[in-house]
């Protein structure tokens, strides 16, 4: 009996500690992502905004075009800002596939990292998509495919694809100052 209460005291006792170091850990996590990182984004950029909770649509991420739609979205960590006189918003995003089978379930992931929008204050009337060089090619169906433009920037077409309507009009939007700050 002895024994049994020894390894009942210490079961509990280490699921105690767990479920405290879990606890810390989280608490950790949310006052580096509501303190720490506002002050961050506030240094750098103007007028910058940081919701935790929020996210982008998921029918903004549909509208692009850039990536097939799943049936589950998820959108968190929205910041909103300028640099100079580009509007940029970015946000965690995932979108997936989930499908349940008789043994459980499956998950294809389409996209898990964070999505980027900047606004150029221009109408260029031509569609434009940056991506960065492993984002996989599953554009969504429903989008006419855009063509590959190569840029003279070496170092750029490193990281980056840049996929659009018209090549030249890609390369007026893209100026080698733009291309600059992207890269910094």
């Amino acid at each position: 009996e002895t024994v049994g209460v020894l390894a009942s005291l210490a079961l509990s006792s280490v699921l105690s500690i767990s479920l405290l170091i879990a606890l810390t850990v989280t608490r950790y996590k949310k006052l580096c992502r509501n303190n720490l990182m506002k002050e961050l984004l506030e240094d750098s950029y103007a007028s910058v905004s940081y919701r935790g909770k929020e996210g982008f649509p998921e029918e903004m991420i549909a509208s692009s075009g850039m990536i097939m739609m799943g049936n589950s979205f998820e959108s968190a960590n929205l910041v909103k800002g300028e640099r100079g006189d580009i509007l940029f918003e970015m946000a965690d995003v995932t979108i997936s596939r989930k499908t349940q089978s008789g043994k459980g379930h499956h998950t294809i992931t389409f996209f898990d990292g964070c999505w980027m929008t900047f606004h150029l204050n221009k109408s260029f009337g031509t569609t434009l998509h940056v991506k960065e060089k492993g984002f996989s090619g599953n554009q969504s169906p429903k989008r006419k495919p855009l063509s590959l433009v190569m840029l003279e920037n070496r170092e750029f077409n490193r990281f980056f694809r840049v996929y659009a309507e018209d090549e030249e009009r890609a390369r007026y939007i893209l100026s080698p100052l733009f291309i600059e700050a992207v890269l910094t």
